[in-house]
């Protein structure tokens, strides 16, 4: 083939219909055909046909309709550019036969902005091509494929993926797959502040780079939101990690990846084997890509581990310090010992939280100078299990939470907390193990004094095999024999976790002292801000252009203490026209500042109305207060309430709410989750928190709940909560003119029982799926009903023929697969987006013709009932269904019925006993001798001549009899077996002669052939 694009990623394959490329420009010369193209012209090879047609557009038409055609197509002119639309021309075979053809398609421009036309041909019949209706099979072919093509970068999406997935898996000899999935780092920060048009221009470019210079036979797709997923067969990983190094370095932006390869055991195993391992390797690679993004200080997703990493600051000083010295030795380890990309990072993840258990462990337990009692010992030996309930709470970590858990095992089963022994112990937790246990050795702990490199080194070697796998350990101590500043325990080389770098800019922002900032702005009388002070960003965090006109001072309010505001403001403006008070603004960026406020009302003579003037500046003391829990108590519980507030921002997704209640002095701590950012931050502390508990359940529960609310939330019951067990309640919440479902989980502490913490977390989605869920299986009830009317049905469909709503009704679960939702909108445009997916490709054109509103509603008024057949995927294979369709009268209106039936088993003895039939006919109408038709088939075809003689049908046609001459001559002297030799060649030279006309055997030695026009 020559002159190919560079679009041929794109050329769909195993098509039932034709398809072809040519120029739009110039000569409009053709540049690609596939073999159904070739075929439909009379020929055998690409080179007959380009040689036929001239290697040209124009010349594949028929000379009487180039013209039509031409006008046609620039006729149908969009943005520059050129379609084919329903375009219907005659073609000229090879062999002159004349056919007609209806073609589909669509231009598409290279990235040097050459076009190319696109287009799909099919041959249809002489009615069909007369007929006015234009919903064609072609049109169903371009459709299928735009289902998996992802417009922007013109890649494959993910549905393809999944189909070629599973043809490659089958069809390639294929031993090992490596699979990469690459992102933009702050894409979306892009999209929102630089425009959509250029973070769509850098990802275009990162698609570009991963052309040039990823492996020639990679697969590339675009995947979910911006991920680029890259499937590379028979490419290692360690080659792939290098090509990325260089599609990286190519690129105008920071690009993340992730890359796993498939399992060792999956090479020699089963097709489907190989495809799960695929699978798990592209898991592995999005988590690998996903850790990438949360240990990036550049990222949104660091948030969540920051506030894990301060949480554990708070609780031990040192694990800055420590988790750089057990990063820099652990994937020096790591890479010793042959770790994968996604493994190495996630034992950077590791590194950073193996002690996340810690935090709920007693300040004075983790910090005591001297050795610790057996209880204390016990409660400590519990933060591996602690640690594992906090992984497995956040996605971020469930995958590594097994690891965390294990980490303090031993490799002769004495460790703890579950006993593991050898290679049970999970990989990264082994290494963990070594690099964790050296690092306490040669440092200060607050219980001894640090030990000696070479002492360190020798406790290791000594405890291979029992403590620590012998295998790691000794490759540990070469390492360290190499790299001596790993054995003294230095920082060098070890390079800066870009997570504390966020940590110590927080950090920096809470000093003991900062600057007053003083803020003046001005109210017109309905309190929108319409004058805002030079200062007026530095304290609120909004630029005034935001503000002006479009912000009240209610908005600076929070919600939570705005009913208190307006109070004590009408209060105090009842008495003067002055106010003094001190209140909370909400920033912009979320947080939340105390600030002393004075304001001054006056009436404007030249617009007749009041104004006032507000003057504020930061209580830096109160804010202080507020928002670093723990320092207003006692000193020793200050890093643990710390903590509590950080596990809460890692744990936001969770709940709405917390409360951490005395129930000794009913003093309380508050927290809500803050709409915008997500986090969940504290909202105040209080006293009295039960007669708060009586308002919430006046005003805050609906009051069918009410009475459950009031007898669980007392001080009683609530104090006989066992704290092993959590205590549960649904309940619904009324909060702004609206009602929703929450769940409220209450626990007591078990090492402080004084202390309960209430959890409120809004599931309203969730239960409205349960209702729905329910609906569902009252409406199996209303199927039965159903069933009785539509017969033996799959499912079973009830749609609003106008508006197209619809629910489904199913007796089965083979149907489930099928991605239909349960009910919705646009009943026949979701039933033919999943045709796109499960429909055979040889039935989708068929169907997508005929299943439109249109001609269902059509059909039913002409016949009373809309009738298909055709194959659909199910359970991995393909079956036919028949479709049927009616209209009903329902007290709602008219309903339209349409039900899923199987079919297959008919269906296909039907096509069995057709084949059969169809054999029989023809051997009925075949010489048995010769292979031509025999005398039954030509008298057939002689009926068919003169009935059209009679209906004065003007159908030229000629027939040519033959005689074989001396053939009884040459039976009776050479035998008949010569003589069946002579009838054969005679019948092979007549047929060679007349090879576009049925040829007859219709005696002994007579043939005969029935002539069209075409010989």
């Amino acid at each position: 083939m020559s002159g190919k694009t560079n679009f041929e990623n794109q050329v769909p394959e195993g098509l039932a219909c034709g398809f072809f490329i040519y120029r739009s420009e110039g000569d409009q010369n053709i540049v690609y055909a596939d073999s159904n193209v070739v075929h439909l012209f009379g020929c055998d090879r690409y080179d007959e046909f380009i040689e036929y047609i001239g290697n040209s557009f124009p010349n594949m038409v028929h000379p009487d309709d180039r013209r039509k055609a031409e006008h046609s197509i620039n006729a149908q002119t969009l943005e520059s550019g050129h379609r084919h639309d329903y375009l219907r021309y005659r073609i000229i075979t090879k062999q002159g036969e004349i056919r007609y053809i209806e073609d589909f398609g669509h231009i598409v421009y290279d990235s040097e902005g050459r076009g190319y036309y696109y287009v799909f041909i099919v041959s249809v019949d002489e009615q069909e091509y007369h007929s006015e209706y234009f919903n064609s099979f072609a049109e169903g072919q371009v459709a299928a494929m735009n289902w998996k093509i992802d417009p922007l970068t013109g890649l494959k999406n993910i549905v393809a993926f999944r189909e070629e997935l599973d043809k490659a898996v089958h069809t390639q000899q294929t031993r090992l797959f490596t699979v990469a999935v690459f992102d933009i780092i702050g894409l979306k920060h892009i999209n929102r502040t630089a425009g959509r048009g250029v973070g769509d221009r850098l990802l275009r470019a990162l698609v570009q780079s991963i052309h040039d210079r990823m492996p020639a036979n990679s697969a590339v797709y675009r995947g979910y939101d911006a991920d680029i997923i890259v499937v590379c067969p028979d490419a290692s990983e360690k080659d792939v990690i290098g090509r990325i190094a260089q599609t990286a370095q190519a690129c105008p932006s920071q690009v993340f990846f992730g890359v796993a390869s498939t399992a060792d055991s999956a090479i020699d195993a089963g097709d489907e084997a190989k495809h799960i391992s695929i699978m798990q390797s592209l898991e592995e690679a999005h988590y690998d890509l996903s850790v990438k993004k949360i240990l990036n200080e550049k990222s949104v997703r660091s948030q969540a581990l920051t506030a894990f990493v301060r949480a554990l600051q708070e609780v031990d000083q040192d694990t800055e310090e420590h988790v750089m010295r057990t990063r820099s030795m652990g994937i020096a380890l790591g890479k010793r010992l042959g770790l994968s990309d996604a493994q190495l990072t996630s034992l950077e993840l590791m590194c950073l939280l193996h002690d996340i258990g810690k935090i709920a462990i007693p300040l004075d337990i983790l910090n005591k100078p001297g050795k610790l009692t057996d209880n204390e010992w016990a409660v400590l030996r519990t933060h591996p299990d602690k640690g594992y309930q906090i992984a497995q709470s956040s996605d971020m970590l469930r995958p590594i939470a097994d690891c965390i858990r294990y980490h303090h095992e031993r490799w002769d089963g004495k460790g703890y907390p579950a006993g593991l022994s050898g290679e049970a112990i999970p990989m990264l937790s082994r290494i963990i193990s070594i690099v964790d246990a050296y690092d306490a050795m040669v440092n200060d702990r607050c219980y001894r004094k640090a030990l000696p490199p070479e002492h360190a080194k020798k406790e290791i070697a000594d405890n291979a095999g029992t403590q620590f796998d012998p295998r790691m350990a000794a490759e540990f101590l070469r390492l360290l024999e190499e790299n001596p500043e790993l054995a003294r325990g230095d920082k060098t080389g070890a390079g800066e976790i870009r997570v504390f770098k966020r940590t110590r800019k927080l950090a920096a922002h809470a000093g003991n002292t900062q600057p007053v900032v003083y803020c003046e702005y001005k109210l017109d009388v309905d309190e929108r801000i319409i004058e805002a002070g030079e200062n007026f960003e530095a304290v609120t965090g909004y630029p005034p252009e935001e503000v002006l006109g479009k912000m009240s001072q209610f908005d600076l309010i929070p919600q939570e203490d705005l009913e208190d505001y307006l109070v004590h403001l009408g209060n105090q403006f009842s008495r003067s026209n002055t106010a003094y008070l001190r209140h909370r603004i909400r920033r912009k960026d979320g947080s939340i500042i105390s600030v002393i406020c004075h304001g001054m009302r006056q009436f404007d003579s030249a617009t007749r109305s009041f104004r006032s003037t507000v003057h504020i500046y930061e209580d830096t003391a109160e804010t202080r207060r507020q928002n670093a829990l723990g320092r207003a108590g006692e000193s020793g519980h200050t890093r643990s309430e710390t903590a509590f507030i950080h596990i809460a921002h890692a744990l936001s997704r969770d709940y709405t709410d917390l409360y951490y209640v005395n129930m000794q002095t009913d003093e309380f701590i508050e927290y809500h989750t803050d709409e915008e950012s997500g986090a969940l931050r504290m909202v105040r502390r209080g006293e009295q928190f039960f007669e708060g508990i009586d308002y919430e359940a006046e005003y805050g529960v609906h009051k069918d709940d009410k009475a459950a609310f009031v007898r669980a939330m007392n001080r009683e019951f609530l104090g006989k909560l066992d704290c092993r067990k959590v205590f549960r309640l649904t309940y619904r919440r009324l909060k702004e003119g609206r009602q929703f479902y929450v769940e409220m989980k209450v626990s007591r502490m078990p090492d402080d029982e004084r202390i309960i913490v209430i959890a409120v977390s809004d599931i309203d989605e969730l239960m409205h799926k349960r209702f729905e869920q329910k609906r569902i299986e009252e409406e199996r009830i209303i199927y039965a009903r159903l069933h009785a009317i539509t017969g033996n049905f799959i499912c079973v469909y009830v749609v609003d023929p106008q508006s197209g709503e619809y629910r489904e009704f199913s007796a089965t679960d083979r149907y489930e697969n099928l991605g239909q939702a349960k009910s919705g909108a646009h009943f026949f445009e979701k039933v033919r987006e999943v045709a796109m997916i499960y429909n055979h490709s040889d039935d989708l054109g068929r169907f997508l013709s005929l299943f439109t509103r249109e001609n269902v509603l059509k059909e039913i008024e002409r016949s009373g009932m809309f009738s298909m057949t055709y194959r659909l995927l199910m359970n991995d294979k393909f079956v036919y269904v028949q479709m049927k369709a009616a209209l009903v009268e329902e007290k709602e209106g008219t309903r339209l019925i349409v039900g899923l039936n199987d079919v297959d088993a008919q269906m296909r003895q039907q096509l069995e006993v057709g084949r059969k039939l169809q054999q029989a006919q023809s051997q009925a109408s075949r010489d048995g001798l010769t292979g031509v038709k025999n005398k039954r088939a030509f008298d057939e075809a002689v009926s068919v001549i003169n009935r059209q003689i009679s209906e004065r049908i003007q159908k030229p046609f000629a027939a040519v009899m033959f005689d074989v001459n001396d053939l009884k001559i040459v039976n009776d002297t050479r035998g008949h077996q010569a003589g069946d030799e002579l009838l054969r060649s005679a019948c092979k030279f007549i047929c060679e002669t007349f090879k576009h006309s049925p040829v007859f055997r219709i005696g002994g030695d007579e043939f005969a052939a029935i002539l069209q026009g075409k010989d």
